[in-house]
C-alpha cells in the first residue's frame, strides 16, 4: 500500500491526489532506472502535527494508483481556467454555446461563480449560467444565483430577476441578505432608487426576514438619490418590524440628511441616536460633518462641530477645512488652521494639502507657496500630491519657471514624480509656448516609463504647430500612434488645422481620411478648416468637390463654411460662383451675417461692380443685418474709385450718423478737402486743400 495525505478533503482532494500520483510515477521511474528505492516512506504521514492541522490520511492500493494514473482527473476539463478560456476564445453567443457544449465532466459551484464574476456580457453570463445548470451532478448554490442576479440587475432586467428568485425557491436554494442587497444596489445603479423599496415586499413574499443590512443598503440608495421622504417611510417601517438601528444606520441617516440640507432632521436623528444608547464614534461624527459640508451647509457643520460634537479630531477639522475650501471661503479656512494649532490639534499633511489645492485652483499660487513654506516650519513633510498641486497651480498662472523649481525640488526631498507631475508641467509649458522645454520633459517622461494620454499629446502637437515646428508636430503624432495612444476628435482637428495653416493641405487631407476611416465624425469647423486650406493653397476644385460631398452626405453645413467659399471664390475672381454660393446659402435657410455680405461686397467692389455691391448692401436690411465700419469704408472706396462722388458722400453721411469713422486712407482725403465740391460745408469741418486726388495714384 501507498499512503498519501490531503490537507482538506472537501476542497483539495483532487489536487493532492494528482500530486501523489505524480510522485509515485517519479519513484517508479527511479526504481526502473535503479536509483533510490520505492518504499514510499516519503509519503508517510510522519507526525501528529500534520494530523492536528486537519490532514486526512487516504489509503490507496496500487490498483487505484494505476487507475488514477491512466484516467484524467474530471476537474481538469471544467476548472475555472478552462471555462474562462472558452469564454475568451469564443466570439459571439453561438460560438460560446458550441464551445461549452463540447465540455464535459464534473463542475464546481465555486468555478461557475468566479467565471460569472469575470463575465462582462449579460448574454454570455446567461449562456454559462444555463449551461452549468444542465451539467450532471451539478446544482447552482446561493452564491452563483447571487452573482447572476447582480448581472441581471445591472442590465435592468428586473423581470428576469423575479424569475430567478422563483427558480431559487423551486430548487430549495437558500436566499440570503446578499441576494436582496445586490438587487437594491442594482436599482440604485439603474437610476430607479424609488422602486428599490419593492424589494422589502419581495422579501416578505419569500418569507425572508428584513435584516438591518438590507435596511441600511436601502436607506443609502434612497438618500443618495435625494428621496428623503421615502427614506423616512423605510426608516419607520424598520422600527415597525422591530429592527433597531445601529451606529452604521445612524451614520447613513446623518450623512444623507446633512447632504440634503435637512439640518433639523440631523439634530433629531443625532439625539435619537444618543437616546438609543449608541455612542457617536468618530466615523459617525465625520459622516455628519462630511454630509453637511458636501451639501453646502458649512455654517451648520461648524455649529454641530462646536455644540454637539464639542470639538473633534484632526480628521474632523480636515473635513471642515475641505468644506470651507469648497465654498471658496479661503480666509476662514486659514483661521480654522490657526485654531487647530491653538487647541493643540496640529495640522497634518491632509490639512495643508486641502488648502494648498484650493489656493492653487483659485489662481492664488503665491498663497499656496506660502503655506508650503509654513509646512516646513511646522515639520510637516510634503508628499507627492503637495508638489503636484503646486506645480499645477503655478503652471495655470504661467509661472513655469517657479513650477520647474518645485519639479526639481521633488527629487531632492525624496518625493518621486508620477504621470500627473509630468503632465501638469508639460501642459504649463505648452500654454506658455515653450515648446523646446515641453519636448525635453516629455522625452524625460517617456524615458521614466510614464505614458501620456491623448490630451497631453494634443497639447504638444498644438504647441509645435504654433511655434512653426511642423515636423515636430508630425513626429509627435506618429509617436502617439506607436505608443497605442489613440487620437480623439480634438487631436485630429488640431492636426488638420495645423497642417492647413502651414499650407500642407495634402498632409491634412490624409489625416482627415484616416479620421473618417476610424469612425470619427469631423465637426463642421474641421471641414471649414480643410476647405479654407484648399482655398488658400489655390485648390478651389478640391474645395468645391469636398463641399459638394458634404451636401450630398447630408453633413450639417454652417454659415462659416459658406462664408469661406464666398470669400475664396471672390478673391479668385470667380464672382459668379461666389454669388451662386450666396444664393444656395439662403435657400438652405441660413441667414447671412455681416461677414457674408462683406465677403461678396468686397469682391464686387474690387472689380468695379459697385452697383451690384450696393444692391447687396441694400439687401442687408431684409435679413436684419447692420453694416459695420469696414462695410461702409469698403463701399466708399469702391464708389470713389469709380468716380461716383455723390454716392460715396451719401454713404459717408450715413456712416457718420451711425457713429462710425472713416479709415486712415479716406480720412486723409477728407482732411485735404476731397469732399468740398460735393458737400458745401465741408470746409467748415476740415482745412482747405487740393480739390481732388486720384485714389489710384
Amino acid at each position: 500500500t501507498i499512503w498519501a495525505f490531503n490537507p482538506h478533503p472537501s476542497i483539495a482532494h483532487s489536487k493532492a491526489l494528482r500530486k501523489r500520483v505524480r510522485l509515485v510515477q517519479v519513484e517508479r521511474e527511479r526504481e526502473r532506472e535503479g536509483v533510490g528505492n520505492s518504499s514510499g516512506d516519503r509519503f508517510q504521514c510522519r507526525s501528529k502535527e500534520q494530523r492536528s492541522r486537519g490532514y486526512v490520511v487516504h489509503k490507496m492500493s496500487r490498483k487505484t494508483m494505476k487507475g488514477a494514473r491512466i484516467r484524467k482527473d474530471p476537474f481538469s476539463k471544467l476548472s475555472f481556467d478552462t471555462i474562462l478560456n472558452a469564454l475568451h476564445n469564443s466570439h459571439g453567443e453561438q460560438a460560446l454555446e458550441d464551445t461549452l457544449s463540447k465540455l464535459s465532466g464534473q463542475l464546481r459551484t465555486c468555478d461557475v461563480e468566479e467565471v460569472l464574476k469575470h463575465t462582462k456580457n449579460l448574454e454570455h453570463a446567461k449562456l454559462i449560467f444555463n449551461w452549468a445548470g444542465k451539467q450532471q451532478g451539478y446544482k447552482h448554490d446561493t452564491s452563483v444565483f447571487n452573482v447572476y442576479i447582480a448581472h441581471l440587475g445591472s442590465a435592468k432586467k428586473f423581470d428576469s430577476v423575479r424569475e430567478i428568485l422563483e427558480q431559487m425557491r423551486l430548487e430549495e436554494c437558500h436566499l440570503n441578505d446578499w441576494t436582496f442587497t445586490s438587487l437594491i444596489k442594482s436599482y440604485g445603479v439603474a437610476g430607479m432608487a424609488s422602486q428599490a423599496t419593492q424589494v422589502l415586499d419581495l422579501m416578505q413574499q419569500y418569507d425572508h426576514e428584513c435584516s438591518i443590512a438590507v435596511y441600511g443598503t436601502l436607506l443609502t440608495i434612497l438618500l443618495k438619490d435625494g428621496l428623503s421622504d421615502q427614506a423616512e417611510l423605510v426608516y419607520q417601517r424598520m422600527h415597525e418590524d422591530g429592527v433597531e438601528p445601529n451606529n452604521h444606520v445612524f451614520s447613513i441617516l446623518l450623512y444623507g440628511f446633512g447632504k440634503l440640507g435637512k439640518i433639523t432632521r440631523v439634530y433629531e436623528v443625532y439625539w435619537e441616536m444618543v437616546s438609543a444608547g449608541c455612542v457617536p464614534d468618530e466615523i459617525t461624527q465625520h459622516s455628519i460633518l462630511d454630509g453637511l459640508c458636501k451639501g453646502g451647509m458649512v455654517d451648520e457643520a461648524q455649529k454641530i462641530f462646536e455644540i454637539v460634537l464639542k470639538g473633534g479630531s484632526v480628521e474632523a477639522y480636515n473635513i471642515l477645512l475641505n468644506g470651507l475650501c469648497l465654498a471658496g471661503r479661503m480666509e476662514e479656512s486659514l483661521q480654522l488652521l490657526k485654531e487647530m494649532k491653538q487647541k493643540n490639534k496640529l495640522p497634518d499633511i491632509v490639512s495643508y494639502n486641502t488648502i494648498i489645492n484650493s489656493y492653487s485652483k483659485a489662481g492664488k499660487s503665491d498663497d499656496a507657496v506660502r503655506l508650503f513654506q509654513e509646512m516646513g516650519e511646522n515639520d510637516v513633510l510634503p508628499d507627492r500630491r503637495t508638489y503636484n498641486m503646486l506645480i499645477d497651480g503655478l503652471c495655470r498662472e504661467k509661472k513655469v519657471d517657479n513650477a520647474i523649481q518645485f519639479f526639481d525640488q521633488m527629487v531632492k526631498s525624496g518625493c518621486s514624480r508620477d504621470t500627473v507631475t509630468y503632465t501638469s508641467l508639460i501642459h504649463g509649458l505648452c500654454e506658455a509656448e515653450k515648446s523646446d522645454l515641453a519636448r525635453k520633459y516629455f522625452d524625460e517622461m517617456q524615458e521614466k516609463g510614464f505614458e501620456g494620454d491623448s490630451v497631453l499629446y494634443t497639447s504638444l502637437i498644438k504647441t509645435f504647430f504654433k511655434s512653426g515646428q511642423v515636423n515636430d508636430a508630425s513626429k509627435t503624432f506618429t509617436s502617439m500612434v506607436k505608443a497605442n495612444c489613440q487620437p480623439d476628435v480634438v487631436t485630429y482637428a488640431t492636426i488638420i488645422h495645423g497642417f492647413c495653416k502651414a499650407l500642407k493641405v495634402d498632409m491634412a487631407e490624409k489625416i482627415l481620411r484616416a479620421m473618417i476611416q476610424r469612425g470619427f465624425n469631423p465637426q463642421s469647423a474641421t471641414y471649414s478648416v480643410m476647405i479654407d486650406g484648399y482655398c488658400k493653397s489655390s485648390q478651389l476644385g478640391k474645395a468645391y468637390k469636398l463641399f459638394q460631398w458634404l451636401v450630398t452626405a447630408g453633413v450639417p453645413i454652417d454659415r462659416s463654411l459658406y462664408n469661406i467659399f464666398i470669400s475664396c471664390f471672390g478673391k479668385a475672381g470667380h464672382i459668379a460662383e461666389s454669388k451662386r454660393v450666396f444664393e444656395s446659402m439662403v435657400k438652405q435657410g441660413l441667414s447671412p451675417n455681416v461677414v457674408t455680405f462683406m465677403c461678396i461686397i468686397a469682391s464686387l467692389c474690387k472689380i468695379g461692380k459697385v452697383d451690384e455691391a450696393y444692391g447687396y448692401y441694400k439687401r442687408m436690411a431684409i435679413f436684419g443685418v447692420t453694416p459695420d465700419s469696414i462695410m461702409f469704408n469698403t463701399l466708399i472706396h469702391g464708389f470713389l474709385k469709380a468716380g461716383r462722388d455723390g454716392e460715396a458722400t451719401m454713404l459717408w453721411k450715413t456712416m457718420k450718423s451711425l457713429g462710425f469713422a472713416l479709415d486712415a486712407c479716406l480720412q486723409r482725403y477728407v482732411e485735404n478737402g476731397y469732399f468740398i465740391r460735393v458737400i458745401p460745408d465741408a470746409n467748415k469741418l476740415h482745412r482747405k486743400g487740393p480739390l481732388r486726388h486720384s485714389l489710384a495714384g
